[in-house]
């Protein structure tokens, strides 16, 4: 099955024709598939992937995928190792703990030879034939950047299945942050990931007591405290201190 909208056909027909070369078959993928989705067989299996701690790119994410008024994909961007997949494991455990049909959601990564020779068009289509499930899907595609046009794919299925919510994550953060500007405009949001922040590494730690800044207090106003003011703010995060000193070796 191949998704198109008529501006696009040329191209499509087009790659569409090298696809026609079957270099996987359909029962490869859908093996693949059944692997990368066990909650589709057990619904508790989600929880194994998951985290306890959410990073602020968790809510922005699943903000936008659940927004009632404005349809938006999502596509998280940013090195390896910075937690993209993590997250995306845990708005599938949400979804499925806020009653969401576990197969609804549909999980996918590019980096999977199998999956990545397939293209997207080919794995969405095996997901469509396993399950023509009805109500809103929730797509995920991990390390989009694997799979080629992948910005022209996100574009046609954005435009030809008001029926799906998709986030993807895309390590070649240039790539995807270019590739955007054109097909992405009003149709998704890149939302960049970096590396582990002060403020989420103590939350990993799960400190008890963290200091806090007084409500009124602005960074701006700091310079024009007195002394006595700034002694005590320091005194105030001074366990901080080692915590911050053991963040910057890591």
């Amino acid at each position: 099955m191949l998704y198109y909208i008529e501006q696009d056909s040329n191209t499509f027909n087009q790659y569409n024709e090298v696809m026609s070369v079957a270099l996987v078959t359909n029962e490869q993928v859908i093996k693949a598939l059944r692997n990368y989705n066990p909650w589709w067989r057990n619904p508790s299996a989600a929880k194994e992937e998951d985290r306890p701690q959410h990073r602020v790119a968790y809510h922005e994410t699943l903000r936008i995928m659940q927004h009632k008024t404005i349809r938006r994909f999502a596509v998280l961007s940013g090195a390896r190792r910075v937690g993209k997949t993590t997250i995306l494991y845990q708005i599938i455990n949400h979804l499925i703990d806020n009653g969401v049909n576990p197969r609804n959601i549909f999980y996918a990564t590019f980096d999977n030879p199998v999956l990545k020779m397939a293209g997207v068009d080919m794995v969405l289509s095996a997901y469509d034939s396993m399950y023509p499930v009805e109500g809103v899907r929730y797509v995920f595609f991990d390390e989009i950047q694997y799979t080629e046009n992948w910005e022209l794919w996100m574009k046609v299925i954005y435009d030809s299945r008001k029926d799906i919510r998709l986030a993807a994550t895309g390590s070649a953060s240039p790539i995807i942050e270019d590739a955007s500007t054109d097909s992405g405009t009003g149709r998704w949001t890149v939302i960049k990931i970096p590396t582990l922040s002060f403020y989420e590494y103590c939350q990993l730690l799960q400190l008890d007591d963290m200091p806090l800044l007084p409500d009124h207090l602005k960074i701006t106003d700091i310079p024009k405290m007195e002394n006595a003011e700034v002694a005590d703010l320091m005194a105030r995060f001074e366990p901080l201190v080692k915590h911050f000193n053991r963040y910057l070796t890591i």
